[in-house]
């Protein structure tokens, strides 16, 4: 399922035509991620203590804000990045715009004067104050680049700070990836407008998102058992319960116990990685054999080897494991 950066390449390459090489690939990454769509208000803070200054004289700072300027135009359609600048204190801030970018860092940077010492927290109330105000009902992403430990540690200003961020919206911080929480966060204001969970089938969308085909895969017990615990919770607090999984056929009595196979717990998590690809990518799309992914649990499945084995072992292939790969699309397995 493709869904539209927030700026159109023939935007960029009318605008910023020497930013459509690192635009394409700030593309690259946000697809890698399943990030396709997502919104997001972006800010850059960039450190001006003494150590910093060879990394402005040298260019390095400019191409960092072109590669945050580009990375944003898929996430914001306003074509505008802040930018602020810190040392000691907040040294100055600045708008970075598509077209209006080339040499600007290294501009600002040389009529702010005195590079004085790293100091993290005022660069901070900076970036919240303005995201704040603005009143964005988008998330904001902070680039927060320095190169060393703060002078100042204020551990009771971050806590503060991190209350507020709670407040707008406590789940700023998910431990968990986030198009997972985007589509838990469909279904829950869903039940908060109706106070219950509608019955959702697969190819309902919202948002270009197929809900119900989201919802369908959360209910398999190969999902169910690689979230964490606190996702299982609040799946289940709207209704949502794993399926029970059949037991073949050919089971023998008291035999029903019994713990699966490491084959079959392998088949297991390589199906959960592929599930993860397939909600992301699309069936359409080929797997590369480099591809990994990493499960709600933090483990890592080499998707693209996994898929390719069991390709290729088809015919040696359970019906059950052969339905349950049918059933993300896969034609091969259908046939």
């Amino acid at each position: 399922m493709q869904r539209a950066p927030a700026i159109s390449l023939s935007k960029v390459q009318e605008r910023a035509p020497d930013l459509v090489s690192l635009y394409k690939v700030a593309g690259d990454s946000i697809r890698g991620h399943g990030l396709e769509g997502v919104r997001a208000a972006v800010y850059l803070v960039l450190d001006r203590s003494g150590s910093m200054r060879p990394y402005y004289r040298d260019g390095t700072m400019q191409h960092l804000a072109e590669q945050v300027l580009s990375l944003s135009a898929h996430l914001d359609d306003d074509g505008i990045v802040p930018v602020v600048f810190f040392s000691t204190d907040v040294d100055g801030s600045t708008d970075l715009t598509l077209g209006g970018h080339r040499g600007r860092i290294n501009k600002l940077h040389e009529n702010l004067g005195h590079m004085g010492r790293t100091n993290y927290h005022w660069a901070m109330d900076e970036v919240i104050d303005h995201y704040m105000e603005s009143g964005s009902l988008s998330p904001a992403l902070v680039i927060f680049q320095t190169d060393g430990g703060p002078t100042s540690k204020l551990a009771e200003r971050a806590a503060e700070r991190a209350e507020q961020l709670a407040a707008i919206d406590p789940d700023w911080n998910c431990p968990w990836r986030l198009d997972w929480q985007r589509h838990y966060k469909v279904l829950a204001d869903l039940v908060d407008a109706d106070g219950h969970l509608p019955d959702i089938a697969p190819g309902v969308l919202f948002d270009g998102d197929d809900i119900g085909r989201w919802l369908t895969r959360q209910r398999e017990p190969h999902t169910w058992a690689q979230l964490l615990p606190e996702q299982q919770e609040r799946l289940t607090k709207l209704g949502v319960q794993p399926t029970e999984a059949p037991y073949p056929a050919s089971a023998a009595k008291g035999a029903a116990k019994q713990r699966p196979s490491k084959a079959q717990q392998a088949f297991q998590r390589g199906l959960a990685a592929l599930t993860q690809w397939v909600e992301r990518e699309g069936s359409d799309r080929p797997v590369p054999r480099k591809a990994v992914e990493t499960l709600p649990d933090g483990t890592e499945t080499k998707l693209g080897i996994w898929y390719s084995n069991t390709k290729t072992r088809r015919d040696k292939l359970t019906p059950e494991q052969l339905n349950a790969l049918a059933a993300l699309g896969l034609k091969w397995a259908a046939a």
